[in-house]
């Protein structure tokens, strides 16, 4: 992992110094292709969202559809408020990313707005 982290952090420094900022994307050993700066666990949290916006129908329950129910189980009530706070925080940014993205006006984006 952290010989991962230094190819990345050189390849940024030397792109940096030739100002060559053309190679957006790194292959990953998976196989799966993110942008350069991109964390695989957002990536899959995006695509977790993605299908809920995509889903027919009113979504009542993002939220528990998002959580590690047993992370969140064992974790006392403070940890359980900040986590949940934490979660909803980041559906709002990739709920916002998903409808820019694709230009898609969802029928409750402006409850997210106010």
């Amino acid at each position: 992992m952290n010989n991962r982290v230094r190819q990345f952090a050189k390849e940024a420094r030397e792109r940096l110094l030739k100002n060559n900022y053309d190679k957006p994307q790194k292959k990953i050993p998976s196989g799966r292709v993110f942008k350069i700066g991109t964390d695989p666990n957002e990536e899959m949290f995006y695509q977790k969202v993605r299908e809920i916006a995509c889903d027919q129908g009113v979504v009542t329950d993002p939220l528990a559809r998002l959580m590690d129910q047993s992370l969140y189980n064992s974790m006392n009530d403070t940890e359980k408020n900040r986590y949940i706070f934490k979660l909803s925080s980041r559906y709002v940014k990739m709920l916002e990313k998903y409808r820019n993205e694709n230009h898609v006006t969802l029928p409750y984006a402006s409850i997210i707005k106010d």
